[in-house]
């Protein structure tokens, strides 16, 4: 299944993001914030997070699975915001992808003040 097939099944409030397994970002629809700035570094460098996991997401073979981790507090630039991710690989005629869905659940912690 290729990115583009995920883009139109998800609500506005989440970003697809297609990375290679190396962790650099391929393709996004920057529903939510614009990787450019992100691209040709891996995003394991820029997000603590994923640094800690990203072993775990390599790991991955398309059809397992996909991971979940809740309530992520991310502290990007212009995307101060606490998300859920979900990761899953998928095999494209290039080879692997990783597909990273980033739910951003903002809305429920700025009513309660913890963002």
């Amino acid at each position: 299944m290729s990115f583009s097939n995920f883009i139109p099944l998800q609500p506005k409030k989440c970003q697809c993001i297609s990375l290679n397994c190396s962790g650099f970002i391929t393709e996004s629809d920057n529903s939510l914030f614009n990787t450019g700035s992100l691209m040709g570094k891996p995003v394991t460098m820029m997000i603590p997070f994923l640094r800690k996991i990203f072993h775990k997401i390599k790991k991955l073979k398309p059809g397992d699975e996909p991971l979940f981790f809740q309530d992520i507090r991310m502290n990007l630039k212009n995307f101060p915001s606490v998300c859920d991710f979900i990761f899953t690989k998928v095999e494209n005629p290039d080879g692997e992808s990783i597909i990273w869905f980033i739910y951003d659940n903002s809305f429920h912690f700025s009513a309660k003040k913890l963002i």
